[in-house]
């Protein structure tokens, strides 16, 4: 499952924390992964160093290198 923290392009709409602690659930009942696109809100943007952390706590698996990559200019 991915899913966006806050919807960036689509009007900086934050998701309620039922819906990600729903997901959340979900996920683990059926093993599968929760991945939070977050290139528009990490890195401490939100306060935190990613926008789910205002809502549930998960013990990370993710890469920062997307969040960083998105502030470096390729060439």
């Amino acid at each position: 499952m991915i899913v966006e923290p806050v919807q960036g392009e689509g009007g900086v709409i934050p998701a309620t924390k039922a819906f990600l602690q729903g997901l959340r659930e979900l996920c683990d009942r059926h093993q599968a992964l929760l991945i939070f696109d977050e290139v528009q809100t990490g890195v401490g943007r939100t306060g935190e160093l990613y926008a789910y952390m205002h809502y549930i706590y998960v013990i990370p698996q993710c890469g920062l290198h997307i969040c960083i990559m998105a502030l470096r200019p390729i060439s």
